[in-house]
């Protein structure tokens, strides 16, 4: 299990984060260091310096991931004689409400002050898995997954920071500002206002080397060249995923890549046609932003948008039977905004696409996937390509 432990740079978190180091755990300490230290936070424990009072950084820390459950090393907890409730020690501060987020893990957390003092009439809390109606062994319940993402801690107002936290090097693609090249574990800053008006399209790749490159003249399922079979997003999954992640879709499958070193590697034509898409356009509606993911997937594998002028084809809702599926690498995009999806109106902080496949996404034209974001001066965005809980498939 990934685990977090608050106040892992004190002596008891510390300490604990050691302890489940040793049983084989991948922990994850977070603290603000004014009372602990950076050289008490076990060497293979990863330290997110930040503060449990800063809500919006941790919205943003629990939006981006996928978590199980907590440890505080700073509010020590003991079972309840009726078991499933939990004490709290009253001099802890640590804001526990910010594990509402994790709703799909972690439920019924309680209500805690600034001064640390619990909001509810009940002096305890009770921790049950979302899984399963049965209350959390204590343990469990002392424990959470967290997804490193310190890039969106402290993040600054009116700015999109784009994240790349992929094993490689990648280049982005985009239709508004320069962003260029980002090596793995870098980050860059780009200020809203220097976006288009209009809608922007934010596209990455992987930068192989090639002898890293997987075969891409095996990508054979895609029918030959553009035009001669209609993508589907199965020719996206399964076997042909490596190729999906590292190949040029346009000129793979042909016969040429071996011959023209320009389907993967130092010489892959990255020309915006193909890959995931992030798109964002500021101020869409004076008092809002759009901010889309967009895939082309259809409603399945084997079921692609319809194709402009065949029969019942609506004109506004089809695609060219040379349209690629726009997928290769994992994306999460989270705000400090509480923004609008769908018609439904859902209340939503992020978005992402783990696979091609994505209910996140547009996966045809006219698909009701529209994100509305508020237009305020504080407002932020972070895109983070490979973010925690995703993968890329071994290109070879």
């Amino acid at each position: 299990m990934q685990l977090l432990v608050t106040g892992g740079a004190g002596y008891i978190g510390s300490v604990v984060a050691e302890r489940l180091l040793q049983a084989g755990h991948a922990v994850t300490v977070l603290d603000n260091l004014s009372k602990g230290s950076r050289q008490a936070v076990p060497r293979q424990a990863r330290l997110i310096v930040a503060d449990t009072g800063d809500a919006a950084g941790l919205d943003c820390i629990f939006q981006a991931g996928r978590f199980d459950a907590v440890m505080s090393g700073t509010v020590p907890v003991s079972p309840l004689p009726e078991g499933g409730g939990f004490n709290r020690n009253r001099s802890g501060i640590v804001n526990l409400t910010v594990l509402r987020a994790q709703r799909s893990y972690i439920t019924m957390l309680p209500a805690i002050d600034a001064e640390g003092e619990n909001m509810n009439p009940s002096d305890h809390f009770e921790c049950r898995s979302a899984s399963a109606n049965s209350a959390m062994a204590p343990w469990v319940a002392a424990l959470v997954v967290l997804f490193l993402c310190s890039v969106c801690v402290g993040q600054t107002a009116g700015q999109v920071k784009f994240v790349n936290s992929c094993q490689y090097s990648l280049t982005i693609n985009s239709t508004g500002p320069q962003i260029g090249t980002l090596q793995p574990g870098a980050s860059k800053l780009i200020p809203i206002s220097s976006f288009n008006p209009g809608q922007n399209r934010v596209i990455p790749y992987p930068n192989l080397q090639d002898n890293q490159c997987p075969n891409c003249d095996q990508w054979t399922d895609l029918g030959g060249p553009p035009g001669t079979k209609q993508r589907e997003g199965w020719m996206w999954e399964g076997n042909d995923a490596k190729y999906a992640a590292y190949c040029n879709p346009s000129l793979s499958g042909r016969g040429i890549c071996a011959l023209q070193h320009n389907c993967c590697g130092k010489g892959m034509v990255q020309d915006g046609t193909f890959g995931t898409h992030w798109e964002f356009t500021p101020k869409g509606m004076p008092e809002n932003d759009f901010v889309n993911l967009s895939t082309n997937y259809g409603s399945g594998p084997h079921s692609p948008p319809k194709l402009c002028g065949s029969p019942g084809a609506n004109p506004d809702d089809c695609v060219d039977k040379a349209a690629v599926i726009f997928y290769n690498v994992p994306i999460a995009w989270t705000t400090n905004e509480n923004c609008s999806f769908t018609k439904k109106s859902t209340q939503v902080r992020s978005g992402k696409c783990f696979a091609a496949s994505c209910p996140d996404a547009y996966q045809h034209p006219t698909d009701d996937k529209q994100v509305t974001c508020p237009v305020s001066a504080g407002r932020w965005y972070v895109v983070t390509f490979c973010p925690s809980g995703s993968s890329m498939p071994n290109p070879q």
